[in-house]
């Protein structure tokens, strides 16, 4: 019986000392994970991430990293008084393996906002009046190979002020990073905004993302993201008629990669805008690029992050002299893998008539083209654009063009005086007489109630709704 307890006794001493080897250790590989991301996303041109502390423990640590932005733009409106800088501080708490919360992982870890920063000073009245923000909203578990589960949540949030009220949904998001594939997936939600007073309310009903992308090369991640935006609207209580209201605005895209080129496929779906009691939309724009060269993409994302950790982004001497190199560079390197780029589609509808077009553009070229070889350049372009119109909207944008100018040449006394009416008229006249001008030279073609242009170049030809115009003998 002795025997048996100095050997269960020794087992379980052996596994405490185990447990406890395992949790320092792992304890140094959750900080070097932390201070990796310093390394590689520090500075992120106007964001900058930083460390303020980290005290590591024996089964847990704290950290606090700073975030901040800086180069808002300068104004003179008075009303519109930005910051020079805007700073959040995350406070982490780090939980070590190799049990954290009750199952094996390298770590586990909760973040909170323990300070708002403007222009360097503490912000004290946010968590007073926000004490939700200040709770912790961050929860991620990351693998023994580095792999990550992160939920985020923020509360909603509802007040009001001295002149307005507001009512924040809140925002949830999941995400899961495989070590193994470099596969993240995410989704992102935030049910809606209103914010408003006694003279005007902006209600924005949310949006909804998802993402599912791979690191296909270094800091190059591939694969299809969406972002679905709900209504919007500023509604006037006095002036109804002034309301302006967005119906809904869905971005996708998916890219590929194969044989060292990618493929990328854009999509953007605009709703029904209503302004001043007229209708605009729905809008579809439908972008394509291929033979994209992927290791310039990759070299690009490397070179300008290296750019952005160690030199003066505001500095316009070394902007010129260091950053744009690194954007020549790629552009010879992607022009010599034979890049297109395509309008697939564009359709917009508006009050006075719809457009709709479509264009492609080809480059072929070689190894060793450069950006200041204006005749390889011209030789290696192949594009063509077909736009189509309601005769009725070009003569609306021309009205609309030309009345100004008539007016001011009216208060100079170039023109004589006229009423609104005789002033529209004008306006209607020169409108069809440029129109017509425009048909003579066969820069439009009409088709019915319908204006078209057709342009394409290839060789060295140009060719204008389908008569020749050389450019190049």
């Amino acid at each position: 019986m002795k025997k048996l307890v100095i050997a269960v006794t020794t087992v379980l001493v052996l596994l405490c000392a185990a447990w406890a080897a395992a949790t320092y250790v792992l304890g140094g590989q959750a900080r070097d994970h932390y201070f990796a991301i310093f390394e590689d996303y520090g500075n992120l041109g106007t964001i900058t991430l930083s460390n303020l502390s980290y005290e590591r423990g024996f089964s847990s640590s704290t950290a606090e990293t700073l975030i901040e932005l800086k180069g808002f733009p300068k104004t003179e409106d008075e009303d519109l008084d930005l910051p020079e800088s805007f700073a959040v501080v995350l406070a982490h708490t780090l939980n070590h393996g190799p049990f954290p919360g009750g199952g094996p992982a390298l770590a586990t870890l909760e973040t909170r906002v323990k300070e708002v920063r403007v222009d360097g000073e503490v912000l004290k009245e946010a968590e007073q009046e926000m004490p939700l923000l200040f709770k912790p909203f961050s929860h991620a578990r990351i693998a023994f190979d580095g792999s990550v589960n992160e939920h985020t949540e923020f509360a909603a949030i509802k007040g009001e002020t001295d002149e307005f009220s507001y009512h924040w949904k809140g925002l949830t998001s999941d995400s899961e990073y495989s070590s193994k594939t470099k596969r993240l997936i995410s989704n992102l939600s935030m049910p809606g905004l209103t914010i408003g007073d006694e003279d005007v309310t902006v209600n924005f009903a949310g949006l909804n993302g998802r993402f599912n992308l791979v690191e296909t090369l270094p800091k190059l991640f591939l694969g299809s993201s969406e972002l679905a935006f709900g209504s919007f609207s500023i509604k006037n209580q006095k002036t109804p008629d002034e309301s302006v209201e967005m119906e809904s605005l869905l971005v996708s895209a998916n890219s590929s990669y194969a044989e060292g080129q990618i493929k990328i496929r854009e999509l953007i779906k605009l709703g029904k805008i209503n302004v001043l009691g007229e209708s605009y939309g729905p809008g579809l724009l439908d972008l394509e690029f291929n033979n994209l060269d992927a290791q310039a993409l990759s070299d690009l994302q490397e070179q300008v992050l290296a750019f952005y950790q160690s030199e003066d982004i505001y500095d316009s001497d070394v902007v010129l002299s260091k950053l744009l190199p690194i954007y020549i560079g790629f552009g010879e390197q992607v022009l010599a893998g034979n890049p297109e780029f395509n309008i697939r589609e564009l359709t917009f509808i508006a009050p006075q008539g719809t457009v709709e077009g479509n264009a492609q553009v080809k480059f072929n070229g070689h190894e060793g083209i450069t950006l200041d070889d204006t005749l390889a350049l011209i030789q290696g372009l192949d594009a063509a654009a077909e736009l189509t119109a309601d005769e009725s909207l070009i003569v609306a944008y021309l009205i609309a063009d030309t009345k100004p100018k008539l007016a001011e040449y009216q208060e100079l006394g170039i023109l004589p005086e006229m009423t609104e009416e005789e002033l529209e008229e004008m306006a209607e006249e020169q409108a069809s007489q440029q129109i017509e001008a425009l048909l003579l030279q066969n820069l439009l073609i009409r088709d019915g109630e319908k204006l078209r242009f057709k342009a394409s170049y290839k060789e060295g030809m140009a060719l204008l709704n389908g008569q020749p115009v050389p450019l190049m003998q």
